[in-house]
């Protein structure tokens, strides 16, 4: 593991951002049309505590810095809540910031396969393959190196390029 837990602590939502290296993934997931935007059944039970954001201490130590497990801060989630709960970590200094970059784009990937709305699902994963492709190429076999977003989608998700273009269309419809 290239980050250990400390603990869970309790931080006002001023002093929460979004790690530097995490920028791209969290504005990739603002985007996201989920099933139930405003309201999931977790939220009916416990106000979002099943998802603790995991953050570092900022290097100037007057913030707490996300890099993963967002999902309470976006958008079309967040609640007027002004405390948080969060699992604080420990990233030791040798860790690289691609290794942070890759835990985050790992989370917004978990987000894309979790509970998004059957009508665009498919344009996300489209977009997610855009953003991620070039970056994670050496974990692509050798015969989908190389491929388009569009074909990665209906390759990893078993649907044609017209069901792809339809939710694009769909998603398009819905901003």
């Amino acid at each position: 593991m290239e980050w250990k837990p400390v603990g869970i602590i309790n931080v006002n939502a001023a002093d929460i951002v979004i790690s530097s290296e995490a920028r791209d993934a969290f504005l990739f997931t603002q985007e996201l049309r989920f099933l139930l935007d405003k309201l999931t059944l977790t939220d009916l039970i416990d106000d979002g505590a099943f998802v603790l954001p995991m953050v570092v201490k900022s290097e100037d130590k007057s913030r707490y810095e996300v890099f993963a497990n967002w999902l309470p801060l976006l958008p079309q989630r967040r609640t007027k809540r002004e405390q948080f709960d969060a699992i604080l970590c420990e990233i030791p200094g040798y860790i690289s910031m691609g290794t942070v970059d890759r835990i985050a784009w790992g989370y917004a990937t978990q987000l894309v396969s979790l509970s998004l709305s059957n009508t665009t699902v498919l344009a996300h994963v489209e977009e997610l393959f855009e953003k991620i492709s070039t970056k994670f190429a050496k974990k692509l076999s050798a015969d989908l190196e190389g491929r388009s977003a569009r074909s990665l989608c209906c390759h990893f998700t078993e649907r044609t390029r017209s069901q792809v273009e339809t939710h694009i269309k769909n998603l398009a419809q819905k901003a």
